[in-house]
């Protein structure tokens, strides 16, 4: 068995760089390693936030060196820090922390506390800190929710731009538009007599009813005026107009419930905003971090390293070209698993199976109706829900004899693929990548067009032709492709 291996994490909320004259930073790293050398760690990197507030009126959970460990989870069998408010001092941050490394298998280690989630102590700990965490969020929740219902009754301006059918008055009040609020109401009234969405929105782009504007803005298009393309309503931004906030006024408060539960139920004909196959599968070479979808100076789309946005160190961002790297990984992994049967692990019903599952069911239904208790009842209900999480435990531990079996659905895994979403394609790519990512490197100077030669790691995946072509492999041809393993050759 190897050695475990933990990371280390300090902050301090204000710092002066090395001539400040406060210990903490220099306290906290000798605790931690202290700590490590002790319980027989191995100290592989502390990561350090200093001059950075961890409070609501900082970063919170976007501090640059927290959020390059939460990257990392899964490198670290544990994380130190001194103490628990080195690392949030919000109860809702630090349970969001907890479900992360509890993901990642990574224990939690406060030095000064005694707090370990790889101890039994420590996991119930935890599961009251979710408790009250959740709490938490559901009182927030409703003092926000309440506090914005009393300005809506109050007719004050939220801000940003003005919701559709209002108008704003020169004391900041907004009043409903009747104009426009009648095509709104004609809309939903479609809806409701049957129409599909996409009739719904081909009637609001035949009318003079812009779908957003700014503030001081007319609502309607002038008689004469074209429909700018940027200003066209989509199905998306109906549902959002028809389901806001400010639905009700426009349609009645029964007649904005009836549109809410339409849309709900057709929710699969309001397209979701199209995502990237490799966006975020796509890690650059220069600082490891994760590239998302952006766009060249001629509008294409590309893949880019984030790290500098976000306020993090990177010598040489790097961008590729989203289109032809997309088509190449579809095509990699069609023809390495298209003609291969779909098999799924179906789990095996027992006794202990169902009473698993009839407590899960039970804990879930209980804890979601702790925020409507009173205090002097929370406690008692804590514990009997640690009690149930605890049997809970208890019955997963017990080995059956057979838990689980591979069937075969009568699909192939190109069906498979041709029925997926765009990010459930993206988790397919991932499940097949031995590490979960592919590194992009620079590409040659002089040298237009898509170059697979700056996937770093491609050769633990696939070796192609000098002369390979995007698009060459769309039928599967996998005579062109010899997958390689990183360490037993070509396979």
């Amino acid at each position: 068995m190897g050695n475990r291996v933990a990371a280390g994490y300090i902050r301090l909320s204000r710092w002066k760089g090395e001539a400040d004259p406060s210990t903490s930073p220099d306290r906290q790293r000798e605790l931690i390693k202290n700590y490590c050398r002790a319980q027989g760690y191995e100290l592989a990197e502390i990561f350090e936030d200093l001059d950075v507030s961890g409070s609501s009126l900082g970063r919170r959970l976007e501090r640059p060196a927290l959020r390059r460990l939460r990257g990392r989870w899964a490198e670290f069998d544990a994380v130190v820090f001194s103490k628990i408010d080195r690392l949030s001092r919000s109860v809702i941050d630090f349970n969001q922390l907890v479900v992360e490394s509890r993901e990642h298998e990574t224990a939690l280690v406060s030095v000064e506390e005694g707090f370990d989630l790889g101890s039994p102590m420590g996991k119930m700990q935890a599961d009251l800190l979710s408790i009250f965490a959740e709490f938490e969020a559901a009182t927030i929740r409703e003092r926000t929710l309440a506090g914005k219902a009393k300005s809506r009754e109050l007719g004050r301006f939220q801000g940003g731009n003005v919701p559709a059918a209002h108008w704003l008055t020169d004391d900041g009040i907004l009043e409903l538009a009747d104009a426009e609020a009648e095509i709104l109401q004609t809309a939903a009234e479609m809806l409701l007599s049957g129409a599909s969405i996409q009739s719904m929105v081909r009637y609001l782009n035949g009318t003079r009813l812009r779908p957003r504007k700014k503030k001081g803005e007319s609502g309607l298009l002038p008689d004469d005026g074209q429909r700018p393309a940027g200003e066209r309503w989509s199905p998306r931004t109906a549902k959002r107009v028809l389901t806001g906030p400010f639905a009700p006024a426009i349609l009645g408060v029964e007649r904005s419930e009836l549109v809410r539960e339409r849309l709900e139920d057709n929710g699969s004909a309001v397209p979701r905003n199209p995502v990237r196959l490799m966006s975020s599968v796509a890690r650059c070479d220069s600082c490891k971090g994760p590239m998302y979808t952006g766009k060249s100076n001629n509008g294409k789309a590309t893949y880019r390293c984030v790290a500098r946005s976000h306020g993090e160190e990177c010598s040489k961002p790097q961008v590729i070209a989203a289109d032809p790297f997309d088509q190449y990984m579809t095509e990699w992994w069609l023809a390495r698993r298209g003609d291969q049967p779909e098999e799924i692990k179906v789990r095996l019903s027992d006794e202990r199976t169902q009473r698993i599952a009839e407590l899960t069911l039970e804990y879930r239904q209980r804890k979601a109706a702790l925020a409507t208790l009173d205090l002097d009842k929370i406690a008692g209900e804590a514990a009997e829900l640690q009690q149930i999480s605890t049997t809970i435990q208890e019955l997963r531990s017990r080995r059956s004899a057979v838990t689980a079996k591979n069937v075969k659905t009568g699909r192939l895994w190109r069906e498979v693929w041709e029925d997926a979403s765009i990010a459930g394609r993206r988790d397919l790519i991932r499940h097949a990548l031995p590490q979960g990512f592919l590194t992009i490197g620079p590409g040659k100077a002089g040298v237009k067009g898509f170059q697979i030669d700056r996937v770093r790691d491609r050769a633990k995946l696939v070796e192609v032709p000098a002369d390979y072509e995007v698009g060459s492999l769309v039928d599967g041809d996998e005579g062109m492709w010899t997958e390689v393993s990183a360490d037993h050759g070509e396979s």
